[in-house]
């Protein structure tokens, strides 16, 4: 326990030269996509609430926590989405505070519904270390010294996003972290390239297949690759394998904290039609305990706009 405690302290001070993702992985990222890519805003072309809680490695103390609330909905002639995101992450004694508001436009291809949309996100990071939580014994003299200087900061950040999606297919590509560098815990870019597919089996089951790429221009880069059957289009189940992608080349030379590889057990149920109740389990393929997530999704459409299609993106 005190050596994990000591590496996850470590990791957070020396963000800037560790490789180690920095943003948290989501098992249920197409459940959750504007997180990770504001062009993402107001895709369902109705009102949406998302609530969101993933618990990693549960069972050790002060591992990654994250708990998110996020709203999305469209402007008046379809053309526009909003979006705004509450996150609180904790890291053992360090924890962040963010609030994002979204702006997207979506441009009409054709009379299918291909649509191409572009967004952007500006927000406020404000990240603190509570220092009551570390002990001499955990650590040098001087990083303990180093500890002693750091101080709560709060600085702007963006995302910039676009997202093509058309009845039965979906890719995006986004960056987020573009300015957001601390003094004591440097948030790194990372981009996200993401896309998936609709394949109907019969009127009541459907497959979707999907992936996630994240790079963090750092360490290695990692992957997702999921696959979902849908029942009655209210039932999801699916799984998910998350590894390291040796693009760089450099996938062997880092610990098993930049590249984890972990299986995932999805199961995804609509209550109604609008509500929404989604549990992952993740089983990490090494020594690490297993990662929880919880998220809950409320749907409604607004007065304007009558969505002409389902969404199953």
């Amino acid at each position: 326990m005190k050596k994990l405690y000591i590496i996850i302290v470590i990791l957070l001070l020396c963000g800037s030269s560790v490789y180690a993702q920095q943003d948290m992985s989501y098992s249920q990222y197409i459940f959750n996509t504007l997180a990770i890519n504001p062009a993402y805003a107001g895709y369902k072309e109705a009102l949406n609430a998302n609530v969101f809680s993933r618990l990693q490695w549960v069972g050790v103390s002060g591992t990654p926590r994250i708990y998110s609330a996020i709203v999305d909905g469209v402007a008046a002639g379809r053309n526009v989405g909003w979006g705004g995101q509450f996150a609180m992450e904790t890291l053992g004694p360090y924890s962040t505070f963010s609030a994002y508001g979204t702006y997207a436009y979506r441009l009409s291809l054709n009379t299918r519904e291909d649509r191409l949309t572009f967004g952007l996100s500006a927000g406020l990071s404000y990240q603190q270390i509570d220092r009551s939580q570390l002990h001499p014994y955990e650590s040098t003299e001087d990083l303990w010294a180093y500890v002693n200087n750091l101080r709560s900061e709060a600085r702007p950040d963006f995302r910039f996003g676009v997202y093509y999606d058309m009845p039965f297919f979906f890719a995006g590509l986004s960056v987020t972290n573009i300015f957001a560098n601390f003094t004591y815990a440097k948030r790194i870019p990372h981009m996200y390239l993401t896309a998936g597919g609709l394949i109907a089996l019969s009127e009541a089951v459907s497959l979707k297949p999907t992936m996630l790429i994240r790079e963090d221009f750092k360490g290695p880069t990692n992957g997702d690759i999921n696959l979902f059957a849908i029942f009655v289009d209210r039932i999801w189940v699916g799984a998910g394998y998350r590894t390291g992608i040796p693009i760089k080349g450099d996938l062997d030379s880092v610990d098993k904290l930049s590249a984890t590889n972990a299986v995932a057990f999805i199961a995804e149920f609509y209550v109604t039609p609008s509500i929404r109740v989604g549990y992952s389990y993740d089983h990490n393929l090494n020594e690490w305990p297993s990662t929880h997530e919880i998220s809950l999704s409320y749907t409604v459409t607004q007065k304007f706009h009558r969505s002409v299609s389902v969404r199953y993106f």
